[in-house]
Protein backbone atom coordinates (compact mmCIF):
# COMPACT_ATOMS: atom_id res chain seq x y z
CA UNK A 1 0.00 0.00 0.00
CA UNK A 2 2.63 2.27 0.89
CA UNK A 3 4.78 1.93 -2.52
CA UNK A 4 2.20 2.33 -4.46
CA UNK A 5 1.22 5.30 -3.02
CA UNK A 6 4.11 6.63 -3.19
CA UNK A 7 4.44 5.88 -6.94
CA UNK A 8 1.39 7.62 -7.26
CA UNK A 9 2.96 10.62 -6.10
CA UNK A 10 6.14 10.30 -7.67
CA UNK A 11 4.02 9.91 -11.08
CA UNK A 12 2.23 13.80 -9.75
CA UNK A 13 5.64 15.34 -9.73
CA UNK A 14 7.00 17.73 -12.62
CA UNK A 15 9.71 16.30 -13.47
CA UNK A 16 10.78 19.39 -16.22
CA UNK A 17 10.34 21.50 -13.37
CA UNK A 18 12.48 19.21 -11.08
CA UNK A 19 15.37 19.23 -13.09
CA UNK A 20 15.20 22.89 -14.22
CA UNK A 21 15.18 23.44 -10.07
CA UNK A 22 18.10 21.15 -9.71
CA UNK A 23 20.04 22.62 -12.52
CA UNK A 24 19.20 26.24 -10.82
CA UNK A 25 21.02 25.14 -7.71
CA UNK A 26 23.82 23.82 -9.45
CA UNK A 27 24.55 26.38 -11.51
CA UNK A 28 24.48 28.52 -8.25
CA UNK A 29 26.68 26.30 -6.87
CA UNK A 30 29.64 27.69 -9.25
CA UNK A 31 29.06 30.86 -7.74
CA UNK A 32 31.78 30.40 -5.50
CA UNK A 33 34.00 29.20 -8.15
CA UNK A 34 33.04 31.82 -10.34
CA UNK A 35 34.15 34.85 -8.15
CA UNK A 36 37.48 33.29 -7.36
CA UNK A 37 40.91 33.84 -9.00
CA UNK A 38 41.70 35.75 -12.28
CA UNK A 39 39.05 35.10 -15.57
CA UNK A 40 38.06 36.48 -18.48
CA UNK A 41 35.62 39.09 -16.59
CA UNK A 42 38.74 40.82 -15.25
CA UNK A 43 40.17 41.60 -18.49
CA UNK A 44 36.98 42.98 -19.36
CA UNK A 45 36.75 44.79 -16.21
CA UNK A 46 40.35 46.25 -16.85
CA UNK A 47 39.46 47.50 -20.31
CA UNK A 48 37.00 49.78 -18.77
CA UNK A 49 39.43 50.97 -16.32
CA UNK A 50 42.10 51.52 -19.35
CA UNK A 51 38.96 53.41 -21.43
CA UNK A 52 38.63 55.60 -18.54
CA UNK A 53 42.51 56.44 -18.67
CA UNK A 54 42.29 57.00 -22.68
CA UNK A 55 44.71 54.24 -23.15
CA UNK A 56 44.53 51.87 -26.45
CA UNK A 57 42.84 49.07 -24.66
CA UNK A 58 44.00 46.63 -27.91
CA UNK A 59 47.32 47.17 -27.52
CA UNK A 60 50.10 46.58 -24.49
CA UNK A 61 50.48 46.35 -22.18
CA UNK A 62 47.20 43.84 -21.58
CA UNK A 63 46.38 42.74 -18.86
CA UNK A 64 48.40 39.76 -17.06
CA UNK A 65 49.33 39.40 -21.04
CA UNK A 66 45.78 38.70 -21.78
CA UNK A 67 44.58 40.55 -24.56
CA UNK A 68 41.39 42.25 -25.14
CA UNK A 69 39.04 40.85 -28.27
CA UNK A 70 35.62 42.89 -27.65
CA UNK A 71 34.22 45.88 -28.50
CA UNK A 72 34.53 49.75 -27.23
CA UNK A 73 30.66 49.78 -26.36
CA UNK A 74 31.40 46.50 -24.21
CA UNK A 75 34.69 48.08 -22.66
CA UNK A 76 31.81 51.15 -22.45
CA UNK A 77 30.03 49.31 -19.95
CA UNK A 78 32.84 48.03 -17.97
CA UNK A 79 33.59 51.37 -17.31
CA UNK A 80 30.43 52.15 -15.53
CA UNK A 81 31.54 49.38 -13.35
CA UNK A 82 34.50 51.25 -12.24
CA UNK A 83 32.25 52.11 -9.72
CA UNK A 84 32.02 49.05 -7.60
CA UNK A 85 34.50 46.53 -6.77
CA UNK A 86 35.84 43.31 -9.22
CA UNK A 87 33.51 41.06 -6.65
CA UNK A 88 30.43 42.71 -6.94
CA UNK A 89 30.82 43.39 -10.79
CA UNK A 90 31.46 39.59 -11.07
CA UNK A 91 28.35 38.57 -9.48
CA UNK A 92 26.26 41.36 -11.91
CA UNK A 93 27.61 39.19 -14.36
CA UNK A 94 26.98 35.87 -13.12
CA UNK A 95 23.05 36.80 -12.58
CA UNK A 96 23.20 38.26 -16.10
CA UNK A 97 24.61 34.89 -17.48
CA UNK A 98 22.81 32.68 -14.54
CA UNK A 99 19.17 33.94 -16.13
CA UNK A 100 20.37 33.80 -19.96
CA UNK A 101 21.22 30.41 -19.18
CA UNK A 102 17.53 29.02 -17.41
CA UNK A 103 16.11 31.19 -20.33
CA UNK A 104 18.25 28.74 -23.29
CA UNK A 105 17.11 25.59 -21.41
CA UNK A 106 13.31 26.84 -22.42
CA UNK A 107 14.14 28.10 -25.54
CA UNK A 108 16.00 24.45 -26.43
CA UNK A 109 13.06 22.64 -24.59
CA UNK A 110 10.25 24.64 -26.61
CA UNK A 111 12.14 24.36 -30.17
CA UNK A 112 13.10 20.60 -29.62
CA UNK A 113 12.53 18.98 -26.50
CA UNK A 114 8.66 19.57 -26.15
CA UNK A 115 6.53 17.16 -28.36
CA UNK A 116 9.14 14.06 -27.55
CA UNK A 117 9.24 11.06 -25.59
CA UNK A 118 11.12 10.89 -23.01
CA UNK A 119 11.40 14.67 -22.57
CA UNK A 120 12.72 14.86 -19.23
CA UNK A 121 15.52 12.16 -19.88
CA UNK A 122 16.36 13.60 -23.40
CA UNK A 123 16.75 17.39 -21.00
CA UNK A 124 18.97 14.83 -18.57
CA UNK A 125 21.47 13.67 -21.08
CA UNK A 126 21.39 17.42 -22.69
CA UNK A 127 22.48 19.07 -19.61
CA UNK A 128 25.15 16.50 -18.33
CA UNK A 129 26.71 16.55 -22.25
CA UNK A 130 27.20 20.11 -21.99
CA UNK A 131 27.76 20.89 -18.62
CA UNK A 132 31.47 20.78 -18.63
CA UNK A 133 31.07 23.68 -21.21
CA UNK A 134 28.47 25.47 -19.38
CA UNK A 135 30.77 25.12 -16.20
CA UNK A 136 33.71 26.59 -18.05
CA UNK A 137 31.85 29.50 -19.62
CA UNK A 138 30.78 29.89 -15.80
CA UNK A 139 34.32 29.54 -14.38
CA UNK A 140 35.92 32.12 -17.37
CA UNK A 141 33.17 33.93 -17.22
CA UNK A 142 33.12 34.30 -20.98
CA UNK A 143 30.50 35.84 -22.91
CA UNK A 144 29.49 33.10 -24.65
CA UNK A 145 26.49 31.97 -23.04
CA UNK A 146 25.26 35.46 -23.79
CA UNK A 147 25.84 35.53 -27.33
CA UNK A 148 24.28 32.03 -27.29
CA UNK A 149 20.85 33.38 -26.01
CA UNK A 150 20.76 36.78 -27.75
CA UNK A 151 20.94 34.44 -31.25
CA UNK A 152 17.96 31.89 -30.14
CA UNK A 153 16.18 34.87 -28.90
CA UNK A 154 16.52 37.13 -31.90
CA UNK A 155 15.40 34.13 -34.17
CA UNK A 156 12.27 33.26 -31.23
CA UNK A 157 11.61 37.08 -31.57
CA UNK A 158 11.52 36.53 -35.26
CA UNK A 159 9.13 34.02 -36.10
CA UNK A 160 6.78 35.70 -33.23
CA UNK A 161 7.18 38.44 -35.90
CA UNK A 162 9.04 41.06 -33.72
CA UNK A 163 11.64 42.06 -36.55
CA UNK A 164 13.00 44.60 -35.28
CA UNK A 165 13.62 43.84 -31.35
CA UNK A 166 15.28 40.68 -32.70
CA UNK A 167 17.71 42.08 -34.72
CA UNK A 168 18.56 44.83 -32.38
CA UNK A 169 19.15 41.54 -30.40
CA UNK A 170 21.65 40.65 -33.01
CA UNK A 171 23.00 43.58 -33.32
CA UNK A 172 23.86 43.93 -29.42
CA UNK A 173 25.44 40.49 -30.03
CA UNK A 174 27.64 41.30 -32.89
CA UNK A 175 28.55 44.34 -31.16
CA UNK A 176 30.25 42.06 -28.28
CA UNK A 177 31.56 39.77 -30.10
CA UNK A 178 31.49 39.78 -34.11
CA UNK A 179 30.66 36.09 -33.62
CA UNK A 180 26.36 36.21 -34.21
CA UNK A 181 26.93 38.42 -37.86
CA UNK A 182 26.85 34.79 -39.39
CA UNK A 183 23.17 34.66 -38.75
CA UNK A 184 22.50 37.57 -40.74
CA UNK A 185 22.37 36.47 -43.94
CA UNK A 186 20.06 33.39 -42.49
CA UNK A 187 17.86 36.07 -41.29
CA UNK A 188 17.92 37.39 -44.37
CA UNK A 189 16.87 34.54 -46.37
CA UNK A 190 14.43 33.08 -43.66
CA UNK A 191 12.00 36.84 -43.27
CA UNK A 192 10.08 38.46 -46.07
CA UNK A 193 10.86 41.79 -44.63
CA UNK A 194 14.41 42.14 -46.36
CA UNK A 195 15.46 45.54 -46.62
CA UNK A 196 13.94 46.14 -43.17
CA UNK A 197 16.61 43.46 -41.82
CA UNK A 198 19.14 45.34 -43.84
CA UNK A 199 18.44 49.33 -42.79
CA UNK A 200 17.77 47.73 -38.85
CA UNK A 201 20.87 45.85 -38.85
CA UNK A 202 22.84 48.58 -39.99
CA UNK A 203 21.30 51.45 -37.92
CA UNK A 204 21.86 49.19 -34.95
CA UNK A 205 25.25 48.03 -35.87
CA UNK A 206 26.38 51.91 -36.68
CA UNK A 207 24.30 53.20 -33.40
CA UNK A 208 26.16 51.12 -31.09
CA UNK A 209 30.38 51.64 -33.12
CA UNK A 210 29.51 54.91 -32.30
CA UNK A 211 27.37 55.45 -29.06
CA UNK A 212 30.90 55.13 -26.84
CA UNK A 213 31.64 58.37 -28.48
CA UNK A 214 29.16 60.62 -26.64
CA UNK A 215 31.17 59.07 -23.45
CA UNK A 216 34.64 59.19 -24.63
CA UNK A 217 34.91 61.76 -27.51
CA UNK A 218 34.76 61.15 -30.69
CA UNK A 219 38.65 60.88 -31.97
CA UNK A 220 39.50 58.54 -29.38
CA UNK A 221 36.05 56.37 -30.19
CA UNK A 222 37.67 56.05 -33.83
CA UNK A 223 40.74 55.55 -32.85
CA UNK A 224 39.66 52.12 -30.77
CA UNK A 225 37.30 50.89 -33.72
CA UNK A 226 40.56 51.37 -35.95
CA UNK A 227 42.40 49.04 -33.72
CA UNK A 228 39.37 46.90 -32.81
CA UNK A 229 38.85 45.47 -36.85
CA UNK A 230 42.75 45.00 -36.69
CA UNK A 231 42.45 42.93 -34.05
CA UNK A 232 38.96 41.03 -34.92
CA UNK A 233 40.18 40.61 -38.47
CA UNK A 234 39.89 37.11 -39.27
CA UNK A 235 42.61 36.69 -42.26
CA UNK A 236 45.51 38.16 -40.04
CA UNK A 237 48.65 35.97 -39.63
CA UNK A 238 47.83 36.13 -35.70
CA UNK A 239 44.70 34.49 -36.61
CA UNK A 240 45.80 31.89 -39.57
CA UNK A 241 49.07 31.19 -37.20
CA UNK A 242 47.24 30.67 -34.33
CA UNK A 243 51.13 30.18 -31.64
CA UNK A 244 50.57 33.06 -29.17
CA UNK A 245 48.07 31.35 -27.09
CA UNK A 246 47.56 27.55 -26.18
CA UNK A 247 44.65 25.51 -26.12
CA UNK A 248 42.67 27.33 -28.72
CA UNK A 249 40.31 24.84 -30.48
CA UNK A 250 39.04 26.38 -33.97
CA UNK A 251 39.84 24.69 -37.14
CA UNK A 252 42.94 27.32 -37.80
CA UNK A 253 44.55 26.17 -34.46
CA UNK A 254 44.01 22.72 -35.26
CA UNK A 255 45.76 23.68 -38.75
CA UNK A 256 48.45 25.37 -37.17
CA UNK A 257 49.07 22.48 -34.29
CA UNK A 258 49.22 19.47 -36.91
CA UNK A 259 50.42 21.13 -39.90
CA UNK A 260 52.79 23.91 -39.15
CA UNK A 261 56.34 23.60 -37.21
CA UNK A 262 56.14 26.87 -34.95
CA UNK A 263 55.98 26.45 -31.42
CA UNK A 264 52.17 27.39 -29.91
CA UNK A 265 52.71 28.88 -26.53
CA UNK A 266 53.37 26.68 -23.89
CA UNK A 267 52.76 23.50 -25.73
CA UNK A 268 54.96 20.97 -27.14
CA UNK A 269 55.10 20.64 -31.28
CA UNK A 270 53.05 17.52 -32.36
CA UNK A 271 53.23 18.80 -36.18
CA UNK A 272 53.03 15.76 -38.99
CA UNK A 273 54.45 18.50 -41.83
CA UNK A 274 55.87 21.99 -41.89
CA UNK A 275 53.32 23.76 -44.34
CA UNK A 276 53.81 27.86 -44.98
CA UNK A 277 51.51 30.23 -43.58
CA UNK A 278 50.05 30.57 -47.54
CA UNK A 279 49.65 26.73 -47.32
CA UNK A 280 48.05 26.82 -43.78
CA UNK A 281 45.78 29.37 -44.74
CA UNK A 282 44.72 27.69 -47.69
CA UNK A 283 44.26 24.32 -46.22
CA UNK A 284 42.19 26.13 -43.17
CA UNK A 285 40.03 27.76 -45.54
CA UNK A 286 39.26 24.14 -47.57
CA UNK A 287 38.15 23.09 -44.18
CA UNK A 288 36.05 26.03 -43.73
CA UNK A 289 34.22 26.23 -47.04
CA UNK A 290 33.76 22.05 -46.75
CA UNK A 291 31.76 23.23 -42.76
CA UNK A 292 29.78 26.35 -44.52
CA UNK A 293 29.18 24.11 -47.46
CA UNK A 294 27.67 21.11 -45.46
CA UNK A 295 25.49 23.95 -43.87
CA UNK A 296 24.27 25.58 -47.36
CA UNK A 297 23.46 21.68 -48.17
CA UNK A 298 21.18 20.88 -45.40
CA UNK A 299 19.61 24.80 -45.98
CA UNK A 300 18.75 23.49 -49.79
CA UNK A 301 17.71 19.96 -48.83
CA UNK A 302 16.05 20.39 -46.21
CA UNK A 303 12.30 22.33 -46.59
CA UNK A 304 9.66 20.88 -43.74
CA UNK A 305 10.07 20.20 -40.05
CA UNK A 306 12.10 16.85 -39.17
CA UNK A 307 10.17 14.78 -36.11
CA UNK A 308 8.33 18.25 -35.41
CA UNK A 309 11.27 20.23 -34.88
CA UNK A 310 11.46 23.96 -37.29
CA UNK A 311 13.22 22.99 -40.34
CA UNK A 312 14.38 26.73 -39.75
CA UNK A 313 15.81 25.76 -36.06
CA UNK A 314 17.69 23.07 -37.34
CA UNK A 315 19.50 25.01 -40.07
CA UNK A 316 19.77 27.92 -37.69
CA UNK A 317 21.18 25.01 -35.20
CA UNK A 318 23.78 24.05 -38.18
CA UNK A 319 24.86 28.05 -38.85
CA UNK A 320 25.51 28.02 -35.12
CA UNK A 321 27.45 25.15 -34.64
CA UNK A 322 29.81 26.63 -37.17
CA UNK A 323 30.71 29.22 -35.12
CA UNK A 324 33.20 27.60 -32.52
CA UNK A 325 35.08 25.50 -35.62
CA UNK A 326 35.44 28.69 -38.22
CA UNK A 327 36.11 31.53 -36.55
CA UNK A 328 39.24 32.04 -35.27
CA UNK A 329 40.34 32.17 -31.20
CA UNK A 330 38.09 29.96 -30.23
CA UNK A 331 38.22 27.46 -26.56
CA UNK A 332 36.21 24.65 -25.27
CA UNK A 333 33.65 27.48 -24.40
CA UNK A 334 32.65 28.56 -27.46
CA UNK A 335 31.11 25.16 -28.03
CA UNK A 336 28.41 26.03 -26.29
CA UNK A 337 27.03 26.78 -29.48
CA UNK A 338 26.66 23.50 -30.29
CA UNK A 339 23.78 23.18 -27.35
CA UNK A 340 20.85 23.08 -30.27
CA UNK A 341 22.53 20.68 -32.57
CA UNK A 342 23.24 17.73 -29.71
CA UNK A 343 19.52 18.90 -28.18
CA UNK A 344 18.16 18.24 -32.01
CA UNK A 345 20.66 14.99 -32.13
CA UNK A 346 19.18 13.26 -29.05
CA UNK A 347 16.11 13.99 -29.93
CA UNK A 348 16.14 12.47 -33.27
CA UNK A 349 17.86 9.82 -32.02
CA UNK A 350 15.71 9.21 -29.33
CA UNK A 351 12.38 9.18 -31.74
CA UNK A 352 13.94 7.55 -34.99
CA UNK A 353 17.64 6.21 -34.74
CA UNK A 354 19.04 3.17 -34.87
CA UNK A 355 21.50 1.40 -33.12
CA UNK A 356 24.38 1.82 -35.53
CA UNK A 357 23.63 6.02 -34.84
CA UNK A 358 23.42 5.89 -31.70
CA UNK A 359 26.81 4.49 -31.34
CA UNK A 360 28.48 6.58 -33.77
CA UNK A 361 26.94 9.35 -31.21
CA UNK A 362 28.52 7.83 -28.23
CA UNK A 363 32.08 7.34 -29.97
CA UNK A 364 31.89 11.12 -31.34
CA UNK A 365 31.44 12.23 -27.46
CA UNK A 366 34.01 10.38 -26.48
CA UNK A 367 36.38 11.91 -29.32
CA UNK A 368 34.84 15.03 -28.31
CA UNK A 369 35.62 14.48 -24.80
CA UNK A 370 31.99 16.48 -23.53
CA UNK A 371 31.95 14.47 -20.28
CA UNK A 372 35.85 14.50 -19.35
CA UNK A 373 35.82 17.12 -16.49
CA UNK A 374 38.52 17.88 -14.73
CA UNK A 375 37.19 17.19 -11.33
CA UNK A 376 36.30 13.67 -12.51
CA UNK A 377 39.24 12.60 -14.96
CA UNK A 378 41.77 15.24 -13.62
CA UNK A 379 43.94 17.92 -15.92
CA UNK A 380 46.38 15.47 -17.92
CA UNK A 381 43.22 13.95 -19.32
CA UNK A 382 41.81 16.92 -20.05
CA UNK A 383 44.95 18.87 -21.38
CA UNK A 384 45.62 15.60 -23.87
CA UNK A 385 42.45 16.25 -25.67
CA UNK A 386 43.20 20.05 -25.58
CA UNK A 387 47.13 19.52 -26.62
CA UNK A 388 45.33 16.77 -29.88
CA UNK A 389 42.67 19.03 -30.58
CA UNK A 390 40.50 16.19 -30.28
CA UNK A 391 37.65 18.41 -29.09
CA UNK A 392 37.90 19.88 -32.36
CA UNK A 393 38.11 16.71 -34.61
CA UNK A 394 35.35 15.43 -32.63
CA UNK A 395 32.68 18.42 -32.53
CA UNK A 396 33.66 18.67 -36.59
CA UNK A 397 32.88 15.77 -37.47
CA UNK A 398 29.18 15.91 -34.60
CA UNK A 399 28.42 18.64 -37.14
CA UNK A 400 28.47 16.27 -40.00
CA UNK A 401 27.06 13.76 -38.51
CA UNK A 402 24.23 15.72 -37.18
CA UNK A 403 23.18 16.69 -40.56
CA UNK A 404 23.27 13.35 -42.09
CA UNK A 405 21.14 12.46 -39.07
CA UNK A 406 18.83 14.79 -40.07
CA UNK A 407 18.59 14.34 -43.69
CA UNK A 408 18.29 10.92 -43.05
CA UNK A 409 15.42 11.10 -40.40
CA UNK A 410 14.11 13.57 -42.92
CA UNK A 411 13.68 10.52 -45.24
CA UNK A 412 12.35 7.95 -42.68
CA UNK A 413 9.62 10.75 -41.66
CA UNK A 414 8.29 11.17 -45.54
CA UNK A 415 8.79 7.41 -46.19
CA UNK A 416 6.58 6.44 -43.35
Amino acid sequence: MLIKSVSIRLKKVNWYYFLIVLYSVWLLTILRRDLEGTDDFNVFYHSGKRLLNKENIYAEPHYLGLKYYYSVFFSMLMAFLQKVDITSAKTFWFIINFTAMLRLVFLINNYVLINTKNRNLLLLILLLLTGKIVLFNFTTNQVTILLTWLIIEAYNLLKKGWLTSAILLLCLGINIKILPIIVIPFFLIISHSKLKIIMISIMGLLFLIYLPALYIGWNYNNTLIVNWFHTINPISQTHILQISEGELLDIAAMGTKYLSSEMVANEPQINIISLSIKQLFFVTNILRILVFSSILWIAIKLKKPVNGIQHHFIILAAIMASIPLCFPHQRIYSFLFFLPVLAIIITLLNELGNTFQKMLFVLLILISGLLLWVDFVGTEIVDFYNLYRLTTIGMLFMLFYFIHLVLTSQNKGESS
